[in-house]
């Protein structure tokens, strides 16, 4: 707790991605050291170098468990999909949100990066439609448009006017249905560009390899989540 104060105080933490690993095994014993300075009312009132460390003992996290809910639908379509939904009518606006259930973990040996490629793509046109997929949600209004891909699922999402659901809906079916139709060569080429320069903006970060550092210290070869997400080049 002492050397974390003083890397806090110092308005940085230091070490390379090596002395990263190593400290990992300590993470355990520090969180316990870190509870056993809350006491009854679970606030940690220290500040370091600016930043607050706030932590809620266990007796509270009942309680806040109690206090909130969020009602919600869950019910199953003739095609399989499972549709979560929760009514809020406090503004005239919905998000929807689509979830699949694969990800970086489904990938072949050898071919990695093809689950967030795909992302990319069902941002193109389909068989029905051509251009961006954002082009009509920027004209109904919509906010909050993109995509994101883990291990373990992709999702996509965009909050629109209420009027503009069934614009919404629609598009979402249709590239689930329609799109590798128009999957063009060109089209492959210019999403494939697009994620390898986005993996050499993350590459040229400070630590950007620490986590690829921390999943060969994880994970054994050939397990699933070994590899990064956004793929090798």
């Amino acid at each position: 707790v002492e050397a974390l104060a003083a890397a806090l105080e110092s308005g940085h933490l230091a070490g390379a991605a090596d002395d990263l690993l190593q400290a990992l095994p300590r993470l355990g014993r520090l969180t316990h050291a870190l509870l056993d300075l809350l006491g009854p009312g679970g606030h940690l009132q220290n500040r370091f170098g600016g930043f607050g460390l706030l932590a809620i003992a266990p007796q509270a996290r009942g309680e806040i468990s109690t206090q909130v809910e969020i009602p919600y639908e869950v019910f199953t379509l003739d095609n399989g999909l499972t549709v979560i939904v929760h009514s809020d009518h406090s503004t005239p606006t919905v998000f929807v949100g689509m979830w699949y259930a694969v990800g970086s973990k489904d990938e072949p040996e050898g071919k990695t990066g093809f689950a967030h490629l795909f992302e990319h793509l069902m941002f193109q046109g389909s068989e029905n439609r051509d251009g961006e997929y954002f082009s009509p949600f920027t004209d109904a209004g919509a906010t909050g448009m993109n995509g994101t891909t883990s291990e373990d699922r992709t999702n996509y999402f965009a909050t629109v006017p209420s009027g503009a659901l069934d614009m919404a809906l629609w598009m979402e079916s249709d590239r689930m249905a329609n799109l590798l139709g128009a999957v063009t060569q060109d089209v492959l080429d210019e999403q494939r560009g697009v994620v390898q320069n986005e993996k050499r903006q993350g590459e040229t970060r400070p630590y950007a390899q620490v986590y690829d550092k921390v999943r060969a210290g994880l994970y054994p070869v050939d397990h699933p989540y070994r590899h990064s997400i956004i793929g090798s080049m």
